[in-house]
């Protein structure tokens, strides 16, 4: 189970709000699609959810994140230069 409570998402740079009073529950075998415009902080919640300190440079996070025994798992949309470098052959 993964449990959101009250969670607000504000960007430090130019306090635009991402999240509200964001809740969210999640039980064994659901599924969840997260859908928007790009810039509008889908990246960002996920990365909150994996581990909020990944955020807390770029973003005031306030709510709670309850989890049960899961293990969570988090691909990072931008490939990392050193795994892009290893695969390249010229």
């Amino acid at each position: 189970m993964l449990q959101i409570k009250k969670l607000n998402l504000t960007h430090k740079k130019d306090l635009r709000i991402i999240l509200n009073d964001f809740n969210l529950v999640l039980n064994d075998g659901d599924k969840a699609v997260i859908i928007g415009e790009e810039g509008n902080g889908k990246s960002t919640l996920m990365k909150w959810i994996y581990n909020p300190s990944l955020v807390e440079n770029y973003i005031e996070a306030d709510g709670e994140r309850i989890m049960g025994h899961e293990r969570l798992g988090y691909l990072p949309q931008e490939m990392l230069d050193e795994y892009a470098s290893s695969k390249c052959t010229a």
